[in-house]
């Protein structure tokens, strides 16, 4: 009854079966009613407990309903529009509440009865009760367990569950009467997880969009105090303690309610063309890398340099503009339609490395050398607290996943480089040549794009 659902998958003005001026019958929308079922409770084929499928004895899947099926539930999902609209089934010029659920009117739903999933639902029950009976009788289907504990698997802890840990999960979901929270206590607390923790294996790819915003939360992301929708000048909208993310489709490839299809941004058996998940028995998949497209990771790559560059307090903020706001949001032209508007802080990284630079975290990075002569003293001690730094980040960030070749090759490119650019002042310098370039560098590794 969301009407986000209703308009999304179109049964929302949906009516019984009638006769249009032309003569023509017209049937109940099926849209719903098809996608309820096939991406929602019980997929397309019959399964076993632990989601392996169920075969006949020719050996073919058993398809887990008809297109019959199809059309009883479709007369379920009649008569229910949006709430307030002026003219049934339509929404124009501002029509329809989408703040409540959908309502009903009667003289649109089929009320007769209808058999779905070999099951009656008997005529003359109100549209509610329709509904929660089709429901039910959905949910008293046997793949209905399985299937939905390989999806939840999937999206939260790995991506190719043994059989074994989909059939513990969906026999909690089942004994528990669906119950959603023992089904997810289960999913984290299985042993097949906790074997893959201690092993250190990867068990799945991040989507770029959360990879993103795991990022930002690790920076202690905070919205900017006020922001402008036109030039910094009087008479522009003063905007406050709001976020803005501008063209997150372009760079990350996914973006809230920007799905392509009903089928999400990648489909859940996507195979990687690499013969380490092909060759593998079984293959493997990895759905997410569906989406980890070059563009998508250059996108991803930039935004982050672009973040820590221009959004990072200690640095953009402080460093170069003093602590002037205004002066800011001036300097970055803030007030850009696609500009982000927010803030992110590497204080932790900034004390990470002064504490292994120094000793202390009073903010002065005394050991950063500024000129030649200062070279040859403080450079040892400039290149020991990168490694300490790496070592801090890596944790941070991916749980201690990157190899010592990948450090190695990390701090052999920063080894002697704080000297240069990025700032008159030790601070500035630390982190334009270090701190910077360091979380970047890990941020973009194939560490951190798996968890």
């Amino acid at each position: 009854l969301n009407p986000g659902m209703g308009v999304y998958l179109t049964h929302y003005g949906n009516q019984k079966k009638y006769t249009n001026k032309n003569g023509v019958e017209v049937y109940p929308d099926e849209n719903y009613a098809r996608e309820i079922m096939q991406l929602f409770s019980i997929g397309l084929n019959e399964l076993n407990m632990d989601g392996t499928p169920k075969k006949d004895t020719n050996g073919n899947l058993i398809p887990t309903y008809t297109q019959q099926d199809v059309n009883e539930l479709a007369r379920v999902f009649t008569g229910w529009d949006l709430k307030n609209s002026i003219r049934y089934g339509v929404i124009r010029n501002g029509d329809g509440d989408f703040t409540h659920p959908m309502e009903v009117t009667d003289k649109y739903h089929d009320f007769g009865s209808k058999t779905l999933l070999g099951q009656t639902i008997p005529a003359n029950l109100t549209p509610l009760q329709d509904m929660k009976k089709a429901v039910d009788i959905i949910m008293s289907q046997p793949s209905v367990a399985p299937f939905l504990a390989r999806k939840l698997i999937m999206r939260l802890t790995k991506s190719n569950p043994s059989p074994a840990y989909i059939k513990r999960v969906a026999t909690t979901f089942k004994d528990s009467n669906w119950d959603l929270k023992e089904t997810v206590k289960a999913i984290f607390t299985d042993e097949e997880l906790w074997d893959d923790f201690k092993q250190n294996r990867i068990m799945k790819y991040k989507e770029p969009l959360l990879a993103y915003m795991q990022f930002l939360k690790a920076m202690h992301v905070e919205p900017l105090p006020y922001w402008y929708t036109a030039a910094n000048q009087g008479g522009s909208k003063r905007t406050e303690k709001y976020y803005h993310f501008g063209n997150i489709y372009r760079d990350a490839g996914q973006a809230p309610g920007e799905a392509p299809s009903v089928f999400n941004f990648y489909d859940d058996d996507f195979i990687p063309n690499d013969e380490g998940f092909k060759n593998h028995n079984p293959p493997l998949n990895a759905p997410e890398v569906q989406i980890q497209t070059d563009p998508v990771l250059v996108q991803f790559s930039n935004r982050i340099r672009k973040a820590l560059y221009d959004r990072e307090k200690g640095y953009r903020l402080d460093l170069l503009n003093n602590g002037n706001f205004d002066a800011f949001l001036d300097d970055r032209r803030m007030y850009k339609g696609g500009e982000d508007k927010f803030l992110i802080s590497a204080k932790e990284e900034f004390d990470a490395f002064e504490m292994a630079l120094d000793g202390d975290t009073n903010g002065d990075f005394a050991n950063v050398p500024l000129s030649g002569s200062e070279k040859n003293s403080m450079m040892p001690k400039a290149n020991q607290a990168t490694k300490a730094l790496i070592d801090f980040v890596d944790q941070k960030f991916t749980g201690g996943l990157l190899s010592q070749a990948q450090k190695d090759a990390l701090y052999g490119n920063l080894e002697g480089t704080i000297q240069s650019g990025g700032g008159r002042t030790r601070k500035g310098k630390a982190y334009y040549n270090v701190i910077m370039p360091v979380i970047r560098a890990i941020v973009t590794s194939d560490a951190y794009m798996v968890e």
